[in-house]
């Protein structure tokens, strides 16, 4: 169950973040180029070091 849960948390973040750069009126090649980037950095970084990477952002 974890696995779907986590899946589903994370195409949910990648929703949020095509939605933001629509927004921002990025081209869909940039936006295709950011997604992927940002799903492989699911697969190499974990709950935890995200959040503790949120938190030290000045974003």
């Amino acid at each position: 169950m974890l696995g779907n849960e986590s899946k589903w948390v994370n195409n949910a973040c990648l929703v949020y973040a095509i939605k933001g750069l629509e927004n921002l009126e990025y081209r869909p090649e940039e936006i295709q180029k950011i997604i992927r980037a940002i799903g492989r950095t699911f697969d190499m970084t974990s709950g935890s070091e995200a959040g503790q990477k949120y938190l030290k952002s000045p974003y």
